[in-house]
């Protein structure tokens, strides 16, 4: 570049000092212009990377790979992103929306959520009778994605019972996406949804509406009830088949007495007749 302007500045009658500087302040000024032009490249190239990463990241933090839905009789569901933090808390009753305005769990991890709910849960008397029931359900993709949340959760149900000196009566199961997705529609927890469809399986007259409002203890204690009153109804039925039975075989057995009854009869008729013959056979 320098020797360009040295041989453009040849052609000009100027003294050489005057030309010298003249084309060093000139090459001065076209590198800062390059200089600021890569500069502004650098950094639009920067920022691009850090949106495109950040993007990236964004989306990986807040995708949703795992669901643990508790019902207790405040219905609440957590939504995890891969790395266990809780992304998105819902309620799916009153009950619920009124224990979540009170915690803050976005972003801390499962085990530290649920343990805040739990905790809550045992201030306001959740677990204080003996017919409370703490069902919490997993859903996700993966084997040991879900034995390690569940795991987790046991370790915080324990961890909770020690410290605050309460009995937890507590089921942990996985659920799988198609019932997930099933009461998600119904806009109740997976293990309330499956307690009704249980009660609906031996009592098809059972209103699914009057049934959210109940817990899923509740709703196990009806569906026990309905069976052993089935049960109670078909024992009947048999005893009174049995009855029926054996009436019907007194019965017979007293016919089957009234014939011999007659027969003796009648034999001893015939008897007589035969001795009405002999003073006959005798007087001839």
């Amino acid at each position: 570049m320098e020797n360009k302007l040295f041989g453009i500045f040849d052609k000009i009658h100027a003294e050489e000092e005057l030309k010298k500087r003249t084309t060093d302040y000139l090459f001065v000024q076209i590198g800062r212009r390059q200089h600021r032009k890569m500069r502004y490249a650098m950094a639009l190239a920067s920022l691009m990377l850090f949106l495109v990463c950040g993007g990236l990241s964004w989306k990986i933090y807040f995708t949703p790979v795992a669901y643990i839905d508790i019902d207790v009789n405040p219905s609440i569901e957590l939504t995890l992103n891969r790395f266990g933090k809780v992304i998105q808390s819902d309620a799916y009753n009153e009950d619920g929306t009124r224990l979540l305005s009170g915690i803050n769990l976005r972003h801390a991890d499962y085990s530290e959520a649920f343990e805040r709910l739990l905790m809550a849960m045992n201030g306001e008397g959740y677990f204080a009778g003996q017919d409370s029931l703490l069902c919490v359900t997993v859903q996700t993709n993966g084997k040991n994605r879900e034995n390690r949340i569940q795991e987790g959760l046991r370790r915080a149900v324990a961890l909770i019972s020690q410290s605050q000196h309460c009995d937890i009566s507590t089921e942990i199961f996985s659920v799988s996406e198609e019932v997930k997705h099933c009461a998600d529609e119904n806009h109740i927890s997976p293990a309330k949804y499956l307690a009704i469809q249980e009660l609906m399986e031996v009592d098809p007259e059972t209103d699914f509406e009057k049934c959210r409002e109940r817990s899923v203890h509740e709703l196990r204690q009806q569906t026990e009830e309905h069976c052993r009153s089935h049960h109670g109804e078909e024992n009947g039925k048999q005893g009174n088949g049995v009855t029926e039975s054996g009436t019907q075989g007194n019965e017979a057995q007293e016919n089957g007495t009234q014939s011999s009854e007659a027969q003796e009869n009648g034999t001893q008729g015939g008897g007589n007749h035969s001795h009405g013959h002999g003073p006959g056979g005798q007087h001839r």
